[in-house]
């Protein structure tokens, strides 16, 4: 576990200046832009893997740390609440070796920080399981969800950025599912450069 820990931060640390994470996000909805997030039609919702209550997760000492982006406090909360049999069941539902899908993390940029929890959940199911990460897609701008009403979620919807490897099957991570907008974003953003949506652990 400390193994894990201690490459987890290190990637943070050499990344927390790129593209990919806090600072470079840009207000698609600042009246503007007439950027629209991309939206496909459901042909049966893919499955949902749940590892822990929203009751559980948000109960737990190291939450709110990680939901504003410390990597140490998001590896101590998905370690604790990850549940071995639904990874098991992720293996023998999705395989592995080259015809495993590729996991993808909601990359949210909120007020309160960064949302270190989707990422670092998608790094220790890559290390569990052996799948590839898509690190590149990201989203592009400040939604600030948690916490939002009905209303403010709809009005500002997340955009994603990054190229998709077309062909290729994906499983979305994220931390929970609310109204799922920002889940058919991302699932919009795959669609729409040829890849497909197989599966959603949370």
């Amino acid at each position: 576990m400390i193994d894990i820990l201690a490459s987890l931060a290190v990637y943070r640390r050499v990344t927390s200046d790129s593209y990919c994470l806090a600072g470079n996000t840009k207000d698609y909805n600042d009246g503007n832009s007439m950027v629209k997030p991309f939206r496909f039609a459901w042909d049966g919702f893919p499955d949902v893997f749940i590892h822990a209550s929203e009751e559980t997760v948000k109960k737990h000492p190291a939450y709110l740390a990680a939901k504003t982006g410390d990597v140490e406090s998001a590896a101590e909360l998905v370690l604790e609440t990850l549940d071995d049999q639904v990874v098991l069941s992720m293996l023998e539902h999705f395989g592995s070796g080259s015809e495993s899908p590729i996991l993808i993390s909601v990359h949210a940029e909120e007020a309160i920080g960064v949302n270190a929890i989707p990422e670092i959940m998608a790094d220790i199911l890559s290390y569990s399981l052996e799948w590839e990460i898509e690190r590149l897609v990201v989203q592009a701008n400040v939604v600030n969800h948690t916490g939002a009403s009905e209303f403010s979620r709809l009005a500002r919807q997340a955009v994603f950025e990054g190229t998709i490897q077309p062909g290729n099957a994906y499983v979305i991570v994220d931390d929970f599912i609310g109204q799922g907008g920002t889940v058919a974003n991302l699932r919009g953003h795959i669609l729409a450069q040829g890849g497909n949506v197989i599966g959603q652990p949370r």
